[in-house]
């Protein structure tokens, strides 16, 4: 309000002020250049000055004491999102706009206290990939991934052979399934099944349940609460879920899972904390945001997942 009225101000104390000295002027022509006509409009001349100065002064910037913070929301640098599901399971969101950004993002938000896991150190960590998608090129990528870093050991289930694929997960600290997903509704339970393998009956046949601390679902919708209620039942552990909302574009996958592959190799040696996955699934989209910003990478997030409880 200030600002606008400054220029009002300033404008009519200088027209006041030329008119009064007209004003003078004249007055001391009439009286024939009477000295004190003249002293009239010399102190005319310094008041009107002061005021204009002291108005100017007042309407300042400087004056109006400390400015308001700018809009935060204009230049956003962060954006994270907290969600915690009916099934216990958390989901956190983090989209970064900057370098400084997404190491904040990364140094930051520790997980609940209630998720924690630790995996002792492994010298070689097994990934597991289960898809029918050798066409595409993902299976070879996947493959020189694992050339490049010693500490893992990819292998590849491309076959529609059930026992195979299982015994292939079963075995795996990383196990990402890159098939169709289906629901089975028979005289039983429904079963919600990916590439044919059963979320719910993935445990070892003695019972044990999975020691992947990372799962990958790139199928529709891989985070939604059939695909994280059956999963539950196949864990004795937490785990980190990554999925997509949606159905999960397949030029997404040449880009992300050799990335994630990349930050998880640096993993393999160490005790494996779940903040720890987090963080490299961080890195890794946000490592997808700079490769190809085009892409719709705020589609993929990861949660942690826990074990279904047992009933008495």
């Amino acid at each position: 309000m200030r600002h606008r009225a400054r220029p009002l101000v300033s404008g009519l104390t200088v027209a006041t002020a030329t008119s009064s000295a007209g004003v003078a002027v004249n007055v001391a022509t009439e009286h024939n250049a009477n000295g004190v006509a003249w002293a009239v409009v010399a102190a005319c001349t310094l008041v009107l000055g002061a005021v204009t100065a002291a108005a100017d002064h007042l309407l300042s910037p400087a004056a109006e004491g400390p400015q308001p913070p700018p809009d935060r929301m204009a230049d956003a640098e962060l954006i994270i999102e907290c969600e915690v599901r009916p099934d216990g399971s958390s989901v956190r969101r983090v989209v970064a706009f900057t370098e400084s950004a997404a190491r904040e993002a990364l140094r930051s938000a520790p997980l609940p206290a209630g998720t924690r896991f630790e995996m002792a150190p492994q010298r070689t960590l097994a990934v597991a990939l289960i898809t029918r998608r050798r066409s595409n090129g993902i299976a070879r990528r996947l493959e020189a991934v694992g050339g490049d870093y010693p500490g893992l050991h990819v292998r590849l289930c491309i076959d529609d052979d059930v026992q195979r694929r299982l015994d292939g997960l079963r075995s795996a600290h990383v196990i990402v399934l890159d098939d169709h997903c289906s629901a089975a509704n028979g005289r039983g339970p429904s079963r919600t099944l990916v590439g044919g393998l059963d979320l719910g009956a993935l445990r070892h046949p003695d019972g044990r349940g999975l020691h992947a601390f990372l799962i990958v679902l790139t199928c529709r919708d891989g985070g939604d609460h059939e695909h994280t209620a059956a999963l539950r039942r196949s864990l004795d552990h937490p785990a980190t879920l990554l999925s997509c909302a949606g159905a999960a574009p397949l030029e997404h996958r040449p880009v992300l899972l050799p990335a994630l592959l990349g930050r998880i190799a640096e993993l393999a040696g160490t005790a494996v904390r779940d903040d720890d996955v987090c963080k490299a699934v961080d890195e890794a989209l946000a490592h997808a945001r700079r490769e190809r910003p085009q892409m719709d990478w705020d589609r993929w997030s990861a949660s942690v997942i826990r074990p279904e409880p047992e009933t008495m």
